[in-house]
Order: structure tokens, then C-alpha cells, then sequence
């Protein structure tokens, strides 16, 4: 017996069914993804910069000493 499910998706922070033209849940699922995705720029952005010190180091110590 197949059951037929009003149009809907998926919350993006938890995962519960929401009406088809909404991303969150509630205020709140929707403020907890945004501080998610803030720690993850932050993140990204620190790997960035050590990783292009590290190569800055790697070449100096190679090329300049």
C-alpha cells in the first residue's frame, strides 16, 4: 500500500519535515546552522592562512637560507 505524503523537505539543521517552500523548522534550527556555517568559514579561513605560512616557510627556508 503506497502512502502519499504532502509535498514537503527537510529541515537543514535537524532534519524534520517542513512545508515544501520553508529550509528550517523553527528560528531556532535556523540561527543553530547559521552559528554552524560562521564556525566553519572561521575554520576554513585558519586553514587557509596556515597552510599558506607553511608553504611562505617551506619556500623561504628553501629558496632564501
Amino acid at each position: 500500500m503506497k502512502v502519499h505524503l504532502p509535498e514537503h523537505s527537510h529541515c537543514l539543521a535537524c532534519g524534520d519535515p517542513v512545508p515544501a517552500d520553508e529550509s528550517y523548522c523553527s528560528e531556532e534550527c535556523r540561527q543553530e546552522q547559521e552559528a554552524k556555517e560562521r564556525t566553519n568559514r572561521r575554520r576554513n579561513l585558519i586553514f587557509y592562512i596556515v597552510a599558506i605560512v607553511a608553504v611562505a616557510a617551506v619556500w623561504l627556508y628553501t629558496y632564501v637560507l
